[in-house]
């Protein structure tokens, strides 16, 4: 037979014949860019020096990622531009004191769109 191909399916004792006929087209349909904004959960939380923020971007924006302690005192403020795309940031909280804080992302895409969001996170030395 031209064109076959064996398949072996982990766990199953027979083995399938497949030809060039039987496949019509693979697509993909991943895609690294979201369709929204967000800010995801920092994880590990709570953390031990430091932690991991994630957030994905549908466009190219302006963002500002800002940290608050919980007398609202900005610990930390970073201001860039990010591709489309998810995009993570290491806050390395080491010269900190044990306590909960708030980090705040502000970001301004192309079309004047504004997307602004909050979550806590607790430090435990």
């Amino acid at each position: 037979m031209a064109n076959a191909k064996y398949v072996y399916i982990p766990g199953d004792s027979a083995s399938a014949l497949i030809t060039s006929k039987d496949i019509t087209a693979i697509e993909s349909n991943v895609s690294n860019v979201p369709n929204k904004y967000y800010l995801s959960n920092n994880y590990p939380n709570p953390f031990n020096p430091s932690t991991t923020i994630e957030f994905g971007l549908p466009e190219q924006s302006n963002i500002t990622l800002s940290v608050f302690n919980i007398l609202g005192q900005k610990v930390l403020e970073i201001k860039t531009r990010y591709a489309a795309g998810t995009h993570s940031y290491n806050f390395d909280a080491s010269r900190l004191s044990s306590g909960i804080y708030i980090y705040t992302i502000h970001a301004a895409g192309r079309n004047g769109k504004d997307f602004v969001q909050s979550k806590k996170m607790m430090l435990l030395k």
